[in-house]
Parts: structure tokens; sequence; C-alpha cells
């Protein structure tokens, strides 16, 4: 439950504060870009649990979708487009990847390749660590939200930022150089911030 709570605040925050970053402005069409699909799910979705309109519906109609499965009309959707929603996330990826990865690019100016891969290893791989760490260790909470805390700060940078640099203008390249640099350190750093995160948090 409590990944699932830390998985939902982080794909918030990727449709509104990486667009908003991308966006660089602040107008009429920065709010329709914010109030995106994703962005109102997650909203109604916590309305609808918060609320329960359900409770609202007449006695018979609630005896009927409990006692004779009419729910799953509802429900069987979901769960296939659930499903779906992480192969669908690759391939846009993949396909942005394909398109947009071009070696010539990144050589043509290396030196401002490596500063920029190296920036961003630190800064994900090092420094947040480093201070999400603190922040698990320190803050009062859950057993479960600390080893959440931890694995978060472990992980590499996201990879999706790369179709979202792409779809609302964004540098694609940098999105690009970003997530494959932390991906391709990260191989070596996340077992050893697991590691040491929860020995330093006391697990």
């Amino acid at each position: 439950g409590v990944l699932f709570v830390q998985n939902v605040g982080t794909e918030f925050a990727l449709w509104t504060v990486c667009i908003f970053s991308f966006l660089g402005r602040f107008d009429s069409q920065t709010v329709k870009n914010l109030l995106n699909v994703p962005v109102l799910v997650i909203v109604g979705c916590l309305l609808i649990n918060i609320f329960d309109p359900f409770q609202y519906l007449p006695l018979t109609w609630r005896y009927a979708i409990k006692h004779h499965g009419i729910d799953i009309l509802f429900w069987t959707p979901i769960n296939m487009l659930a499903m779906s929603a992480i192969p669908l996330s690759l391939l846009c990826v993949g396909s942005t990847i394909a398109e947009q990865l071009h070696l010539s690019d990144f050589v043509e100016d290396i030196g401002k390749t490596f500063r920029l891969a190296t920036l961003s290893v630190l800064l994900r791989l090092l420094i947040f660590p480093c201070l999400i760490l603190l922040a698990a260790k320190y803050i009062p909470c859950s057993r479960e939200t600390k080893i959440v805390t931890v694995i978060y700060a472990s992980m590499s940078s996201a990879t999706f930022p790369i179709v979202l640099a792409e779809t609302y203008g964004g540098d694609v390249k940098t999105a690009l150089l970003t997530s494959l640099s932390n991906s391709l350190v990260a191989i070596a750093t996340t077992p050893f911030w697991i590691v040491t995160g929860l020995k330093w948090i006391g697990i």
C-alpha cells in the first residue's frame, strides 16, 4: 500500500512538475497542459475513495451490483488497461529513443556531453540519494515508508520524461542523455544504496 501511494505521488509529480519545467512558463496553455488525463484520473480516484459516491446509490442497485457481479463490467476494462500500461510505456520510450538517438549529436561536442552526463549522475545517484536517506533516517514515519524511501533513493532517473520532453517541447537530447547515463551507472550504484540505506535507517 505504501509503495502504491508513493508511485501515485511520483506519477502526479511527473505529469505536473515535470511538464511545468518543460514548458518554462505559466499561462492559459500551461494550465491546459497540466490538466491532462493522468492528473484528472488521479484526482478523480482520490475523490471517489474519500467520498465513496457509491454509498448514495439506491439500496437495490447496490445489492444488484454486489450479488450479481455487475461490477465486473466496470473493473474488467480497468484491469486490462492497467496491465497494458507498462508495456505501452516501454513502447513509447523505446520508439522515442530509437527516433532521437543519434550518436553524432553527442559526439559533436563530446566535452558538453561528458559534463552533462557527469552532472546528472552526480545529482541523481550521489547527492539526491544522500538527501533522501537523510529524510528517511530523521523524519518520523513508518518502517514501510522508510523502506520504500530507500528504494526510491537507490533508483536512477526515470525514462518516461524522454517522451514528455518530446511532447511538451523540452530538450529531448538532455533527457535522453540523462536517462541513459543514469541507467548505466545505476547498475553499480543501486545495490550499494539499497544495502547502505537499509543499514543507515536501522533495518
